[in-house]
């Protein structure tokens, strides 16, 4: 996975965009054994099956209303470290598009200037707004991405890390 790259997937109607290097390293599903939350449809538990690290990951077509939550082999969950043994990630499903992040500068506007947001992503969770060949892609913002846990606080991330270990 190239780190100078924009991976542009698509959830419902909408087209976003993620940079691997704002991200650790991508698992694929093979690499992991996943369940759900129990908390709510569109979080989910990983176990990395070599490693052992684990945590929970956003399946953003659920969080927009998909079901059933569907899980693609072609499909990759890319992880951030929140704090020491606190991970949290994002489920990236329906790539449809990389592109070099050379230029793209150009083609940039504030998310204010956004026609439509989904309203179920909080807005501070898109860094910026792309626009590539009339289409609208919004680049996730990884850190602020975590805002979607805004129902979940950090004491109750521990515990469902916690539960994951029982």
């Amino acid at each position: 996975m190239n780190g100078d790259s924009l991976l542009v997937f698509k959830e419902q109607d909408f087209l976003f965009g993620i940079s691997p290097s704002d991200f650790d390293q991508p698992f694929t599903l093979d690499q992991l054994n996943i369940s759900p939350s129990g908390v709510d449809k569109a979080i989910w538990y990983y176990q990395d099956r070599v490693h052992k690290k684990e945590g929970i990951f956003l399946h953003l077509g659920a969080l927009f209303g998909l079901r059933p939550v569907s899980f693609s082999y072609k499909g990759m969950i890319f992880l951030n470290e929140m704090a020491p043994n606190i991970h949290l990630g994002i489920f990236v499903d329906h790539l449809i598009l990389k592109l070099p992040l050379l230029g793209l500068d150009s083609k940039t506007v504030g998310v204010e200037e956004a026609g439509k947001l989904p309203p179920e992503l909080p807005s501070r969770a898109i860094r910026k707004i792309v626009k590539h060949h009339r289409k609208t892609i919004l680049l996730v913002d990884p850190v602020q991405l975590t805002e979607v846990y805004q129902l979940i606080s950090p004491e109750r991330i521990r515990n469902l890390l916690a539960g994951a270990r029982r």
